[in-house]
Parts: structure tokens; C-alpha cells; sequence
């Protein structure tokens, strides 16, 4: 049997190791150092020269040095292209090995692949290898394109709706005043507003439409210089450049790819492998055996660096200067205990060192870089430079405490010799890190590659928590963002897509000379003999470059106390309303009536800030003196009334936002009041025979369930997974759904099928824009939409409507982005629909998992039982259940299908496939729960086959899909379900009957 690295035999402490990590990982959230770029490749967007980007099949050879960089990009490229959606999971790397006659591409990905991930890989293999065979082949390259744009449909729908919001800014600040100076300014200004049209405009298709935007995008971004967009006159110039190149990359992608195949030798025989998911993950246990430690104290870690454990010396270590958080033992220990995980990760990169260990190529070389669809961590980068020199696109700096190493199982004995090696200097690396001089806090880096992370709007995501339980739980639940559905971070935890600041400076990595270093705007290459003009530190080419970096390097710089005009600033520039509530008193946001109005004020001081230059210090002190209401009237009097936007009148109508003795009653302070307008906005969509109807007379019962799910959409918001008498997220299908991101995607698709374009129509009517009002798209009749959710056949609608043809029907874009939804919709509606139709008990398992504090012996009946029949028994200590909630969450974030879950049970499996689709070992405690679901299940599987078959009520719910587990669970079965009572719906602890079950007309409120 081969053997694995194991630390103790190489005299390594793991504990030591880990420990070493999570005190860097606390200290300015895990930024261990400054952000840098792989210097032979600092053009770093990816972009290919006019001499790779031609037709001509190697008509010329290419010199070694264009050879390399076209490798290079090549892979960074695909790997963005596999990482298609949001979220450190999604991280995807590559590596190429070149032989004389072929060159073999090898992809890993942080959490494995889907079989579309395998898919596109297979089909751009395929379309790869006959363009570099047969050269002029304008059919395999339209192909390649549309596999491009169908594969990146996710990443695509994410960029346009952030172009969109710009746009629309651009067009209320153009108005009819605009008049460029320059011809190339008039070019650009003509150039937006045909992207205008387009990104607002109808389509054949949605493949067409992001073909179309897609490359008019990138036309816009190669043909017109930043200099051009700063002479828009536009505030948020900036922001439109870098949205343009956001949604245009797929087309730099594409010619990327082509050029490759063009020119690299070795093409035509390409050979595209992903690893296997199986050497990709890392364990953490607690069994005997030589690799299993203790994790380390505080106090023993301390000890090891020669420190005493005392008040001083942490916050010494840990602390910042110019930070008010103190840092204590207290303190320390507390955080230093909450970072334990029950699983370790493997990164991408580390999975491709491994894969070139065990596979080294007899015939060929490795080419040293790797690919990566974001830079790289701290350790990754380290150790690969430590081990074989290896290099990728650029580090951001950041270290994460659950980082480890493969297993290197089956590697040579000098081979592991070589990795204990690099990990005691890695250790060496890490405690040199620890304690240098600690003075100054490090802003976060961001790690994606293009700019900015997502470019948020200030029209907002509302947030509305703490109401009463008897009007509606479910403003709890965050809302919709007005507009658009919700596209920063898909809703992963992860660091890698919530950057908080701007990167910082790369002087200390790059910069020899102490008369200059580069650019500390990340997006900016210059280098420069500037500093900033604050604390005259960092470097920075231009003011506008140093203002790009204010919402990070102030807080760095500045010398005095932060004000909470500064902290206005900062959220304006990172695009997002006030959360702290000295800011939002001091500003007026509490006495706006509702989130609309806070979108309002807030775009009136992003225009103090962006547009007319106005500081946080004169803020402040407009603030301080009394006059922050006459200052702003005077300022915004200055420019012509044409180009002073929409925010500024309405702020006219509005002032008293700014009277701090004003008392305002919000519209969520008035839960009857709200109820009463939620309900008079839905009215209109019923037949005129129920528009004076009261609700709790509607019938049928579909009727009633779906109107009261109609209202909801209209305030912009979705159901949680519970609510008072109602459960309306279970009857539509986000029990499909995996975190909250999803949920708002997913009721943007019910949004725009009832409602279209009305919430934007509805937002620019409150502000009383008059500039730009979207045209309406076809909505289907509430009437079409209570009748087919009655049916199973809801759907059927989403396939109707949308841009009609190829990929564009809502049908179409569902299945790609929740496969179970169509199955699950197809179950009739109605208040006995569960009893006669039960779905499996698998999906009621998901909405436990997806409510918050949820408890077996106060949930729902159906939702108790489900959860008790996966193993959520009540007598279960506090942390097995955790670790049994963290176990199944997990299972249905990595994809596993709803239905193969159902078969394990059934069969009595559970136990045998949870490592596999865990992608590591289960802890003993999560094992032995499972073993006991199992034994259950066989025992009834065993019964079941003793009795009549099941098979009519079987194939009334089986999925249409291929199931991942098909091969695995390949055994047909009966399903026993959720099939319950009337009884099933009584109450518990205190919670009411459900509103419908059991009887037609059962009320779910008063008003009418």
C-alpha cells in the first residue's frame, strides 16, 4: 500500500503548523502581506496582442518569450472559464504539460466538478482540437463561442445587471445637457447608448443577448482609454469602464483560446483532464493513529514563540496602530478557539502540484505556471515558490487557517523528503511573519483579477428584520434588491468574493527604489514618484487613483478619529447604504419611511462625494455647525438643474430627513398599515368579481395561496422558510434552493413572469425620474399563474414566457440553475396536495436546514418528522447536531441531487456514500448517527419488499434527470414520503393551524 504524507514521520507537528495560521489568520483578518503580480505577466487582464490575435495558422513561429506568455494566458483564461460562478468553492487552476506532439491541460477545482464543468471541458476539447487542425474553420470557432457564452450564462447575468445600474445613472446624468468636447467623448457617449439599448432591449434569445452585449461590451472597453470615460463628466466614469470589461473578458477569453490553438504547437492534439475529486480534499480526524494531533493551546503556541502569554503581548502581536480594537488573552482565546473546522481544503493549486508529482511527464515538460481564475493565498503561493518554483498569476496576500496539503499518496520517498522540506520553511516563513513589526493594519486585497469586486448600486438590498411574527415572518427574511436579483458573493461565505477594501500597496514586494514605487490602485500598472496626499505613504500616481483607494487607504492613514461623515464617505464609495447607527441617526436614514427613501438619500450624498467633490471633513462640519440641509442646496445649486439628477429634488421635497427633532413612523413601525398596502397593490391583479373579495374568502385555496405570494413579490421580497400559518416557500419551490442567494434568483424569475418590469418602473416613479422608464415585457395573468400552480404545471409558464427561443425562456434558464425545480413544481397545489401527492421527505429535511434555530420538538410536524427521519433525533447532544447540520447543509451545497439522497435513505446507504459525497471523511459522531438512519432504512427497505408495490405512486413524482447517483443507487424503490394526516398540520407550541390546510377558507388575516 502506498504511503501518505504524514507529518510526525517527516518530524513535523501539524498542531504547530495550524496553530501558526489561525494567529496570522486573526490578525488583520488573515492579510499577511501586500498583493503581488507575477512580474513577466503584468498585463494581467489577460488581453492578446495583435500579433497572437490573427487568423493565420502558424504563419509565423513564435519567439519563446510570446510562446510563454500565450501559455500563460491561455490558462488563467480557462481556468476563469471553469470557475463560472461566484464563491471560493469555484476556484478552478490548471496546469499544461507540452510534449513534442501533443499538450496535456490538467484543471482542478476547489470542490470538484459537476458533470457540466466535465462536459464543457470534453466539448472545448474537442472544438480546440480542430480549429488548430484545420486553421480557417469559422464553424468550430462560432461553436467554441457559443460553448463560451452557455457555459458562462451565470457570471454573464451577474455583470449585466451591474452595467445596467451604471447605465442607468448614466443616462439620468446625461439628460439633454451633454456636450462632449472631444469627438472621441461624442464616439464613446454614442457607443453607451447603443449598449444602452441593447442591455435593456428585447432579444430572440438570451444566448443572442449576451452574445450582442457581450461583444459590444468589449468593443467599448479596447476602443476607448480611461481619459476618455473621465471626460464623460461622469461620476461613476470609473465604474462603467471597469463594468465594460467586466461583462467583455468572455470575448478576451475567446481569442485567448483561439490564438492558442493558432499558434501553440501540440493543439490539435489536446488533451483536457480534470482531477478527480477523490485526491482533491483533506481530512481532519481524531482516530489513532500517527497523524492525528491535539490542536494547540493558546498558551503552548505562545510558549513556542518565546512570548509570554500576557495583555500586552497580544495585542502587540495581533494589534494595529491607529486601531481602537484592543486585543487581550481573553480576547485572543475566544477567537482562537472559534476556528476549527471539521474539514480541511485543498486548494486548486495544490491539487495541480500534486497531480505533476505523481504524473510526471516521461517524454515532456511541465511548463511552470499554473492557471487561476483568482490569485493565489499566502500559503499556496509560498509553497509553491518554496517547492519547485512553480509561479501563477499573483498572490493577494491573504492566509486561511484551514488550508492543507494533499495527501501525496504514492509520491517517491526523496519526493515527500522535498515537501517536509518546503513546509519547515514555510513554518520558518510564517513565524518570521508573525512577529515582525506589527504597526500598521494592511487593507484586504481583493483576489479577483479585473478590477474591483462586483460593482454594487445604491439601489438596495432591503434588510428589514425585527417585525412581529403575527403580521409577516417573513420580512425577516433579507429582501430582494429592488431592481435586480442579488449578484455579489452567491451567497457562499467564503473571503474570496467579499472584499471589503481596495488592494494596498505592492511597494514592498516590486519597488528597489526609494525615489518611487507603483501605483497603489491595483488596477493601475504606472509607477510613480507620488505619494498619497494624506499621510504621504503610499504611492499613488494621480489623485484619481488615490481617490479610487480612499474607501480603504483612509482608514489606514488617516491621523485623527474616524467621523462618522468618514464612514458616510467610505459607504458611499463601496456603493452600499449605512449599517452603523450613528451614521444613520446623524445622516437622516432613520427618518426615511422605508428603504426606497434610504436609496434616495444615499445617492443624493454619493453625488456630494463623487460628483461635486465635497469632503468628509466639510460634511462633518456642516453637520457639527447646524447647516448640513443649506449646504447641500448650495452646493447642488452651483451646476445647471438639468444635470443635478434625480436625487436632488426628490431631496427638495424631503428635507425634513434631515431634522433630527422630526419623528418619523416607518412604514415597517405600522404592521397593519403595511399588510393593508401589500394587499391593496395585489388587488389589482385579480379578476374584477374578486377585487373586493376579502382574502380569506378567496377561493380556491390555490387562489388564496398564491395572491398572498403575489403580495409579497409586489414589496420586493420572498418568503422565508417558515411563516405563520402559511408556507408559501416550500409550496414554490425554494426548498430547491441551497443558500439565500438562490432564493432571491429564484424569486426574481417568479418576479419578472407575474410582474416584468414593474419594481424598476415603481423605484424611478418614487424618486420622480422622468429621464428613463424601462419598457414592459410579457407577463402571464395571475389568473394563468394560480391555475397552473394548482395543476403542477407552473412550469409550463416559465417555459412560455421570457425572450423567446434557444436558451431564453425562464423554463430553460431555471433548469440550468436549479435542475431539481421542474420535478418539484410538477406536483399539484392545493390543501390536500401533500396528503394525495407527497413529495419525498428529503425536501422538508431542506427547509429544516434552511430555518434558522430550527428544533425538531417545535418545528412543523412534516418538517419535524422529515428531520428526525435523517437523524435529527431530539435526544442528539448540541454538538452532533451541529455537526449533523453542517453535514447535511454541506452535502446539498456540493450538488448532490435531492433525489439520490431519497434512494440512500430508502435503501439504508446513508452510511456508505456520506464520505463520498462529503468529499472527505464524516467525524464519528455525524457516523454513528448515520449508521442508526441506515439500519432504519434497511429494516424498512426489508419490510417494503414483503408487501405490494408502489410503483403508480413512484412514477408520479421520479425525477425527468439523470441523477448524479444514478449509477450507485440504480434500484428502483418505493418512497414513503411525507404522506400525513390532518393531524399533521395541529399546532405546536403554540404555533396556529395553517391557513388553508384542511379547509378552503381558512383566514390568514382581517383586513380586506
Amino acid at each position: 500500500m502506498s504511503q501518505k504524507f504524514d507529518w510526525k514521520e517527516q518530524g513535523l507537528d501539524r498542531a504547530w503548523f495550524e496553530a501558526l495560521t489561525k494567529l496570522l489568520r486573526l490578525r488583520h483578518q488573515g492579510q499577511v502581506e501586500t498583493p503581488t503580480r507575477f512580474d513577466e505577466d503584468a498585463d494581467d487582464d489577460g488581453q492578446v496582442t495583435s500579433e497572437m490575435d490573427c487568423s493565420s495558422v502558424k504563419a509565423l513561429p513564435l519567439m519563446d518569450f510570446e510562446a510563454n506568455r500565450l501559455q500563460r494566458q491561455f490558462l488563467d483564461r480557462l481556468a476563469e472559464l471553469v470557475a463560472n460562478q461566484k464563491g471560493g468553492k469555484h476556484v478552478a487552476a490548471t496546469a499544461m504539460s507540452v510534449f513534442p506532439d501533443s499538450v496535456n491541460v490538467i484543471v482542478a477545482r476547489n470542490d470538484g466538478f459537476r458533470p457540466i464543468d466535465k462536459e464543457f471541458l470534453e466539448r472545448s476539447q474537442s472544438l480546440l482540437r480542430r480549429i488548430a487542425a484545420t486553421g480557417q474553420d469559422d464553424e468550430s470557432k462560432g461553436a467554441l463561442w457559443t460553448a463560451l457564452l452557455t457555459h458562462s450564462e451565470s457570471r454573464i447575468q451577474g455583470y449585466l445587471v451591474d452595467l445596467r445600474q451604471l447605465l442607468k445613472r448614466y443616462q439620468q446624468h446625461c439628460g439633454t445637457t451633454l456636450k462632449p468636447a472631444q469627438a472621441t467623448v461624442s464616439a464613446l457617449d454614442l457607443e453607451l447608448r447603443e449598449l444602452s439599448l441593447a442591455a435593456f432591449g428585447q432579444h430572440p434569445s438570451t444566448a443572442s443577448r449576451n452574445d450582442v452585449l457581450v461583444t459590444r461590451a468589449h468593443t467599448i472597453h479596447k476602443m476607448f482609454s480611461s481619459e476618455d470615460f473621465e471626460n464623460l463628466g461622469f461620476s461613476a466614469s470609473s465604474g462603467l469602464k471597469t463594468a465594460t470589461g467586466y461583462l467583455g473578458r468572455l470575448r478576451t477569453s475567446f481569442h485567448t483560446l483561439i490564438a492558442a490553438a493558432e499558434r501553440l504547437e501540440g493543439f490539435a492534439n489536446i488533451q483536457i483532464t480534470a482531477i478527480a475529486d477523490k485526491k482533491a480534499h483533506g481530512k481532519r480526524s481524531k482516530k489513532a493513529g500517527s497523524d492525528a494531533t491535539e490542536p494547540w493551546s493558546v498558551a503552548r503556541t505562545f510558549r513556542q514563540l518565546g512570548l509570554p502569554l500576557t495583555d500586552d503581548n497580544v495585542h502587540t502581536l495581533l494589534g494595529s496602530a491607529g486601531t481602537k480594537a484592543k486585543w487581550s488573552k481573553a480576547k485572543l482565546i475566544q477567537e482562537f478557539g472559534k476556528l476549527r473546522s471539521p474539514a480541511w481544503e485543498v486548494h486548486a493549486e495544490m491539487q495541480l502540484l500534486q497531480y505533476s508529482i505523481l504524473n510526471s511527464p516521461s517524454s515532456g515538460r511541465m511548463f511552470p505556471y499554473f492557471g487561476c481564475s483568482k490569485r493565489s493565498c499566502f500559503l499556496c503561493w509560498s509553497f509553491l515558490g518554496l517547492h519547485q518554483g512553480f509561479k501563477t498569476r499573483g498572490c493577494h496576500g491573504k492566509l486561511y487557517n484551514l488550508w492543507t496539503l494533499p495527501s501525496f499518496e504514492g509520491s517517491r520517498p526523496q519526493e515527500m523528503s522535498k515537501i517536509a522540506d518546503t513546509v519547515r520553511g514555510l513554518e520558518a516563513l510564517l513565524t518570521k511573519e508573525l512577529l515582525n513589526s506589527n504597526t500598521d493594519a494592511m487593507p484586504l486585497a481583493k483576489e479577483s483579477t479585473i478590477g474591483s469586486s462586483s460593482i454594487h448600486t445604491i439601489l438596495p438590498t432591503f434588510e428589514r428584520p425585527g417585525l412581529a411574527d403575527t403580521v409577516l415572518s417573513y420580512l425577516d427574511n433579507q429582501r430582494l434588491n429592488t431592481l435586480f436579483p442579488a449578484t455579489d458573493n452567491g451567497g457562499e461565505t467564503e473571503h474570496e468574493d467579499t472584499i471589503e477594501a481596495l488592494s494596498a500597496d505592492n511597494e514592498a514586494a516590486t519597488s528597489t527604489d526609494a525615489n518611487s514605487g507603483p501605483c497603489g490602485n491595483f488596477d493601475c500598472e504606472k509607477r510613480t514618484m507620488r505619494r498619497c496626499s494624506r499621510c504621504h505613504g503610499r504611492w499613488y500616481c494621480s489623485l484619481s487613483c488615490e481617490e479610487a483607494n480612499l474607501y480603504s487607504h483612509k482608514f489606514v492613514c488617516s491621523r485623527g478619529a474616524i467621523t462618522t461623515a468618514e464612514i458616510l464617505q467610505r459607504d458611499c464609495y463601496d456603493d452600499k447604504l449605512p449599517e452603523d447607527p450613528q451614521v444613520r441617526e446623524d445622516f437622516g436614514f432613520i427618518r426615511c419611511k422605508n428603504k426606497k427613501e434610504e436609496s434616495h438619500l444615499g445617492g443624493l450624498y454619493q453625488g456630494l462625494f463623487k460628483a461635486l467633490d465635497v469632503t468628509a471633513a466639510e460634511i462633518h462640519s456642516w453637520r457639527m455647525e447646524g447647516v448640513l440641509t443649506e449646504m447641500i442646496i448650495e452646493k447642488f445649486s452651483t451646476i445647471p438643474e438639468k444635470s443635478r439628477g434625480g436625487y436632488y429634488p426628490w431631496f427638495l421635497r424631503n428635507q425634513q430627513v434631515l431634522d433630527e427633532s422630526r419623528k418619523v413612523v416607518r412604514d415597517e413601525d405600522d404592521p397593519d398599515l403595511l399588510v393593508q398596502q401589500m394587499l391593496a397593490k395585489a388587488r389589482p391583479y385579480l379578476s374584477p368579481s374578486d377585487q373586493n373579495t376579502r382574502v380569506e374568502d378567496l377561493v380556491p385555496w390555490a387562489k388564496q395561496n398564491c395572491f398572498i405570494f403575489l403580495a409579497i413579490l409586489l414589496d420586493s421580497s420572498h418568503p422565508p422558510p417558515t411563516m405563520p400559518n402559511l408556507d408559501l416557500w416550500y409550496d414554490f419551490g425554494f426548498a430547491v434552493c441551497v443558500n439565500s442567494h438562490n432564493e432571491s434568483s429564484l424569486a426574481n424569475f417568479y418576479m419578472q413572469l407575474l410582474l416584468g418590469n414593474k419594481l424598476i418602473r415603481d423605484y424611478f416613479s418614487s424618486l420622480g425620474s422622468t429621464h428613463y422608464m424601462p419598457s414592459d415585457f410579457p407577463t402571464c395573468s395571475f389568473e394563468q399563474f394560480w391555475k397552473a400552480w394548482e395543476a403542477g404545471t407552473l412550469m409550463s409558464l416559465f417555459d412560455t414566457y421570457g425572450s423567446h427561443g434557444a436558451r431564453a425562456s425562464y423554463g430553460e434558464s431555471l433548469d440550468f440553475q436549479f435542475p431539481d425545480l421542474r420535478e418539484f413544481l410538477s406536483y399539484p397545489g392545493g390543501h390536500e396536495s401533500d396528503m394525495k401527492f407527497p413529495r419525498p421527505s428529503v425536501w422538508r429535511l431542506r427547509q429544516f436546514l434552511a430555518t434558522e434555530g430550527a428544533n425538531v420538538l417545535t418545528a412543523a410536524p412534516m418538517i419535524s418528522r422529515a428531520a428526525i427521519e435523517y437523524g435529527f433525533n431530539p435526544e442528539l447532544d448540541t454538538r452532533t447536531r451541529l455537526d449533523l447540520h453542517a453535514f447535511w447543509t454541506k452535502i446539498f451545497q456540493r450538488d448532490v441531487r435531492t433525489a439520490a439522497v431519497d434512494r440512500a435513505l430508502r435503501r439504508g446507504i446513508l452510511d456508505e456514500v456520506a464520505d463520498r459525497w462529503y468529499g472527505e471523511p464524516v467525524n464519528e459522531r455525524v457516523r454513528a448517527v448515520l449508521r442508526a438512519v441506515s439500519e432504519a432504512g434497511r429494516t424498512v427497505s426489508a419490510e417494503a419488499k414483503q408487501e405490494p408495490s408502489d410503483d403508480d405512486m413512484h412514477d408520479m413524482w421520479k425525477s425527468p434527470h439523470v441523477y448524479d447517483e444514478a449509477e450507485e443507487l440504480s434500484e428502483e424503490c418505493s418512497h414513503t414520503g411525507e404522506g400525513h394526516s390532518n393531524d399533521d398540520y395541529s399546532t405546536a407550541q403554540g404555533q396556529s393551524e395553517p391557513l388553508g390546510k384542511g379547509k378552503e377558507t381558512s383566514g390568514w388575516c382581517t383586513v380586506q
